[in-house]
């Protein structure tokens, strides 16, 4: 107990005693569960070491974290998260001595939160086996739920029943109480009963003794619930409570319920927002304000404008192939703008102002060039139904999607860890990256086989093939320095520009790409990130190649590497906005429109490839080069 500080016993129980304390490493208050081993039947103890192991299997954003567990003075002491909000079942008897019921969206939302971390249970082949008010807590918000008390929960293999009859009374199935073996099945029976009894606010089964209660649960009738709630959560709990457990739906089935869906996104959208409570909530659809001097709090939904209505593009993207005509590619819908853009070897797509995704593939989502006719016109990715998209990423057979909720998304091979769901299998369809839930995630970039991500905390996660390893979830990069801008480059290469305008590299230094070598000793690679270009303290962008990268500064100065160490400076003929290099060519285009491309060999002369605008100036530009082409996406100001 060296490394906590007690603060008081909020509970005792079979096991043993539960004692809030507070982390002297972090100050953040945990529960220990004082465990004396030596008093314990084997059986009480088996169920200690169960709680351990299950704990120790499982993350996930609505189960009790597990942090430590180590013995003292005979005693097994279980290090775990505090939930300060209490148990479901003391918030719901307060509603009851209130005489107020739940509002049905306040019951979905809050069952949302049981029945996720119930199918990574049920996904990880354990069943819990005590599933019930009492073992459901809420976090000091009260609108976040966390899964409890694994202490009875048992590991099965694949398709296994369970015999041993275990279980509070009240959520136990028919097939336990006849002693049969039962499954996942047992589980959902007392999901119905946790859901009846958020709606009604008692229990679904209860009798005053043991075997009037058994009686009841075997009959399966429970009490009508108010009126108040609609023909879709009465259909659900009574499927769930279907005496024959073959008739019940899983989990998944429940997920999928007409009843439940729409509220499993709301919990998607704003369960990474929960420790951010300082922070303004975000709207799930984007919203304007009707008029500056009108209520703060009133606001409008965009409204689509019409198809016919002529627009002023606010982005242009233009792809040029060197020897052939530059294309100006169109989004799918023609009222929209492109405001990002990503290609690989994999995919080419992007997003459009309306939060939807194009692609550039045929049927089977093989990649084709927008230079040939059947790629003019793209098409809206599928799957992305009521989420709202605002950046890409993508590398080889994978793709990032980052959310305006400040979520990432992933799809694709998992071969080379790139999706972050710590496993290595592939996705279909795009699913939320759990381990980064907690974060606000404000900017996602990629290489071939690796990706970064930036948080509104200035904290940069990693993961993929990073040179030195491979990890399949992300990495948390220990930085004393706040980040402003991450950008990945081929070969694991990434690179990460600080506020006050230093630039930090990390990588195979192939050539002197990423910068390391400073004169004096040649590096041929950094697994830590080490500050590059020390004379110069306002780096805005960089752009990393296989043998080399390009540098542009604040003050429009563009800096290319060298072998030696000792950096070459371009002359660019206008001011520069965006920079980009690839194979053996820089590519540099001004703030009008003005595309330069030199060649490594030669950066005295350079070439005109073609002025996009004479007039229209360029707030932002970003370049996506290709071993032999290259995409422009133009911001106008």
């Amino acid at each position: 107990m060296e490394k906590y500080s007690k603060i008081r016993i909020v509970g005792r129980g079979a096991f043993g005693t539960a004692i809030l304390a507070q982390s002297l490493a972090d100050g953040k208050e945990v529960i220990i569960k004082q465990i004396p081993v030596e008093q314990l039947s084997n059986n009480e103890r088996q169920g200690a070491q169960n709680e351990i192991k299950v704990l120790s299997m499982l993350r996930h954003p609505n189960i009790i974290e597990y942090h430590e567990n180590f013995l003292q003075e005979n005693c097994m002491m279980i290090v775990m998260e505090y939930a300060a909000g209490g148990t479901l079942q003391n918030y719901l008897l307060s509603k009851a001595k209130e005489g107020t019921l739940l509002e049905e969206e306040e019951v979905a939302y809050l069952f949302s939160q049981i029945i996720l971390p119930m199918y990574h249970i049920h996904h990880n082949q354990i069943l819990h086996r005590d599933l019930k008010s009492d073992n459901i807590f809420l976090t000091r918000s009260m609108d976040h739920v966390k899964i409890g008390d694994f202490g009875i929960s048992k590991i099965l293999s694949s398709k296994s029943k369970a015999f041993t009859v275990v279980g509070t009374p009240c959520y136990i199935s028919p097939e336990l109480c006849e002693g049969k073996p039962y499954n996942t099945k047992s589980d959902v029976w007392a999901l119905g009963c946790l859901l009846y009894e958020m709606c009604t606010l008692k229990k679904a089964f209860d009798a005053p003794n043991l075997p009037a209660l058994i009686m009841k649960i075997m009959m399966g009738k429970t009490g009508s619930l108010p009126s108040k709630y609609s023909d879709g959560v009465r259909q659900l709990i009574s499927s769930m409570l279907e005496i024959d457990p073959n008739k019940r739906p899983s989990v998944n089935e429940i997920m999928a319920h007409h009843w439940l869906a729409p509220h499993l996104y709301r919990v998607f959208t704003t369960l990474g927002s929960i420790p951010c409570t300082a922070k303004p909530q975000r709207p799930l659809s984007v919203t304007l304000p009707e008029d500056p001097d009108q209520s703060k709090s009133k606001t409008v939904r965009r409204r689509s404008p019409s198809p016919f209505q002529s627009k002023d593009p606010k982005t242009e993207l233009v792809l040029y192939e060197y020897g052939q005509k530059p294309l100006v590619i169109q989004p799918k819908d023609p009222r929209a703008d492109i405001i990002d853009f990503s290609c690989s070897s994999s995919y080419i797509l992007g997003v459009e102002s309306t939060g939807q995704v194009a692609v550039w593939a045929d049927e089977n989502e093989q990649v084709k060039s927008p230079l040939s006719d059947s790629m003019k016109m793209s098409k809206h990715f599928e799957g992305m139904m009521g989420i709202n998209i605002i950046q890409v990423s993508c590398g080889q057979g994978f793709l990032c999607f980052l959310t305006d909720r400040g979520l990432i998304l992933t799809k694709g091979l998992g071969e080379s860890g790139c999706l972050g769901h710590g496993d290595w299998r592939n996705v279909k369809s795009p699913k939320i990256i759990e381990e980064l839930l907690g974060c606000d995630v404000i900017q996602v970039e990629s290489g071939e086989d690796h990706v970064a991500i930036l948080t509104s905390d200035s904290e940069v996660f990693h993961w993929g093939n990073l040179s030195d390893r491979v990890s399949n979830i992300p990495i948390l990069v220990e930085l004393e320095s706040d980040i402003e801008k991450v950008v990945c480059g081929p070969n694991g290469a990434t690179a990460l520009i600080t506020s006050d305008g230093r630039l930090m590299c990390r990588g195979e230094n192939t050539g002197n790409r990423l910068l390391l070598n400073n004169g004096k000793e040649t590096i041929d690679a950094s697994f830590e990130f080490q500050y590059v270009l020390s004379h110069i303290d306002d780096v805005d962008d960089i752009s990393i190649s296989t043998e080399h990268s390009l540098v542009m500064t604040k003050r429009k100065e563009v800096y290319l590497s060298n072998t030696s160490g000792k950096n070459i400076q371009v002359s660019v003929s206008g001011v520069p906005a965006g920079i980009g290099t690839a194979a053996n060519n820089l590519i540099v285009i001004s703030e009008f429109g003005t595309v330069e491309i030199w060649q490594t060999s030669d950066l005295k002369n350079s070439r005109t490839i073609k002025t996009l605008h004479d007039t229209k100036k360029m707030k932002k530009i970003k370049v996506i080069p290709q071993d032999h082409s290259f995409y422009v996406l133009s911001y106008f100001g």
